[in-house]
C-alpha cells in the first residue's frame, strides 16, 4: 500500500484556539506528514479532508464502476469524482493519496451480530473497544446483541448505548431485547423500545423457544415494521451439547447437537409466519444444509432473511477433534457438506448476510477443557481477511455484497453507492497485503480466536464515513 500524505500547509483552515497545544504536541512527536497529525488536523478543522484513491478496484454491484479500476476523489465527506484516471491538479495535489495493486473500495460494511458485553461484563469488552474492533475490521455500522447485564430492554439502557457510542466513526445500532432479561418468557414494552430508536428486536444468544411468545412478538412487531431476530435451536434436543452430532461427537465422545435442533425450530417459526402473515423475521447464525432448503421455500412467501457467521464458512466439525477450546462455538461447526451448502446459499441469495459473530471471552473462560470452555470467538478485525482467503470458494464480490448490501436490505436502510455526489460511507481494503493478527493489531480487550498470532492475507486499510477518515496504521 502506497500512501502519500498531503504536503505541509495544504488546504489550511484556522484551528480552534484550544486545539493548538494538542496539535503542537502531536506535530513535535510525529511530524506533520504523519497520519496521526493529518487525522487530528481533520478532526480539529485545520484541513479540508481530501483523499485520492489511485487505481482502486470498485466492489459495488449498484455502481457503474463495479469490477473496474478507477481514480476516486473524496473531499469533505463527499465523493466528488470517479474516472478511469485523472491528472492531479493544483487542488487535488494536496490530497492524501492511496494506491496499490490490491487496493479496493466498497460501500461501508454492516455487522448484524456482535457482542460488546456492555453493560455488565466490561472485563471482556466495552463499547469503546468493541467499536474500535469494528473500525479496525472495516465496519461503518454494527448491531450488538441485547443479552447484556442488564439486558437492553428499556429506554434507559438504549440511551446508555446511544450516548456512549457517540464520537466513533463506526456507528452503533441498538437491538432491543424482545423478552424480559432475554429469557423468552415475557415480552418487553416493544413500542417503548421502538420510540427509543432500536433497529430490531431479538433475544441475543438465546432462541425464542415458547411458540406463544414468538406468535405474540410477531403480531406486535408487524405494525412497527421492525425485524425480529431469531436464533433457531430447539435446545431440548441438545441438552449439554458442545459439538456437531455426527463424526465430531463420534470421534471425540463429546455430547452432540443435531442439525435437527435448528431445522425443527425453523420449521415451527415458518408455520408461525404463515399464521400471522406480513411479519418480518431474520434467522441468525444458520449452520445446516437442511435449514437452507426450508428457508429457500419460505422466502417465496415471507419476508424472512438469514445470516451466517464467517467462521462457519471456514471451519467444519473436524476442528473438534483437536480439542482446542478456541474452536468451541455455537452453533457448532457442522459437516463439510453443511459448510459447502452455506457457501452455495450465499451465491444463490438464500443467505443474505455474513456476520462476525464477535463474542469476546477472558482467558480464564476459554483456557479450559473443550466441554467446559465458553462458546464463541472474536472476529470483527479479521472478517475481511477470512473472506479474502475464501475467494477460491466464494467470489469476493459476493462476500462483500453480504457485508454492505444484504444487512441494509434486511434492515430497510439505503445502500451507499460508489458514484459522484455520494456522501462518504466506504470501506477501503487491500486484497494482496499481509498482516499479523496480534496484540498490536487487535483493539478488542479479548484475544479468543484460533487466528490470533497468525499471518493473514487481505487487510482493511480504513474507513471513510462522512467527513471522518480512519486508516489502520498496520495497513499503511
Amino acid at each position: 500500500m502506497d500512501v502519500r500524505p498531503p504536503p505541509s500547509g495544504a488546504g489550511e483552515r484556522q484551528a480552534p484556539f484550544w486545539a493548538l497545544d494538542l496539535q503542537g504536541f502531536v506535530l513535535a512527536a510525529c511530524g506533520e506528514s504523519s497520519f496521526f497529525f493529518f487525522a487530528l488536523s481533520c478532526a480539529l478543522g485545520r484541513r479540508t479532508m481530501e483523499v485520492l484513491l489511485k487505481g482502486v478496484r470498485v466492489f459495488d454491484r449498484q455502481s457503474e464502476w463495479n469490477g473496474t479500476r478507477a481514480d476516486v476523489q473524496i473531499e469533505d465527506g463527499v465523493l466528488r469524482k470517479v474516472a478511469k484516471a485523472f491528472t492531479l491538479s493544483a487542488r487535488t495535489s494536496s490530497a492524501r493519496c492511496l494506491s496499490g495493486k490490491g487496493l479496493g473500495i466498497s460501500p461501508g460494511w454492516v455487522d448484524m451480530r456482535a457482542d460488546f458485553c456492555d453493560p455488565g461484563e466490561l472485563q471482556r469488552e466495552d463499547l469503546s473497544t468493541g467499536l474500535a474492533a469494528a473500525r479496525a475490521g472495516g465496519f461503518t455500522d454494527v448491531l450488538t446483541v441485547p443479552s447484556t447485564s442488564p439486558a437492553i430492554q428499556t429506554k434507559s439502557e438504549v440511551s446508555y448505548l446511544q450516548t456512549h457510542a457517540k464520537g466513533h466513526i463506526s456507528r452503533l445500532h441498538v437491538v432491543g431485547a424482545l423478552t424480559r432479561d432475554c429469557k423468552g418468557k415475557q415480552l418487553n414494552d416493544l413500542y417503548e423500545l421502538h420510540e427509543s430508536g432500536v433497529c430490531a428486536y431479538g433475544d441475543g444468544h438465546s432462541p425464542i423457544a415458547d411458540p406463544y411468545v414468538l406468535l405474540q412478538a410477531l403480531r406486535y412487531t408487524k405494525p412497527l415494521d421492525k425485524v425480529l431476530i431469531q436464533r433457531p435451536e430447539e435446545r431440548r434436543l441438545a441438552p449439554l451439547g458442545v459439538v456437531h452430532e455426527g463424526m465430531a461427537s463420534l470421534h471425540t465422545g463429546l455430547k452432540g447437537i443435531p442439525s435437527l435442533a435448528e431445522h425443527m425450530m425453523i420449521t415451527r417459526d415458518i408455520q408461525l409466519l404463515d399464521y400471522v402473515g406480513g411479519a418480518r423475521m431474520h434467522v441468525s447464525l444458520l449452520s445446516s444444509a437442511d435449514s437452507i432448503t426450508l428457508l429457500r421455500a419460505a422466502r417465496k412467501r415471507h419476508a424472512v432473511s438469514t445470516d451466517v457467521s464467517v467462521q462457519h464458512l471456514w471451519f467444519d466439525e473436524k476442528t473438534a477433534e483437536t480439542f482446542d477450546s478456541q474452536y468451541r462455538i455455537h452453533p457448532p461447526y457442522r459437516s463439510q457438506k453443511d459448510r459447502k451448502a452455506l457457501l452455495r446459499a450465499l451465491q444463490t441469495g438464500v443467505i443474505d448476510a455474513i456476520v462476525s459473530g464477535h463474542r469476546p471471552w477472558a482467558p480464564e473462560h476459554k483456557q479450559r477443557p473443550f466441554g467446559a470452555a465458553e462458546e464463541g470467538t472474536i472476529a470483527l478485525p479479521i472478517v475481511f481477511s477470512l473472506l479474502n482467503s475464501l475467494s477460491h470458494e466464494l467470489p469476493l464480490d459476493t462476500a462483500l455484497a453480504a457485508l454492505y448490501a444484504g444487512p441494509r436490505q434486511i434492515l430497510g436502510w439505503d445502500i451507499p453507492i460508489v458514484r459522484k455526489g455520494q456522501t462518504a460511507c466506504f470501506t477501503l481494503f487491500d486484497t494482496e497485503a499481509h498482516w499479523t493478527f496480534d496484540a498490536s493489531t487487535n483493539p478488542s480487550k479479548s484475544s479468543n480466536s484460533p487466528f490470533f498470532g497468525k499471518k493473514l492475507k487481505g487487510v482493511v486499510v480504513g474507513l471513510l464515513s462522512g467527513a471522518a477518515l480512519h486508516l489502520n496504521p498496520w495497513a499503511v
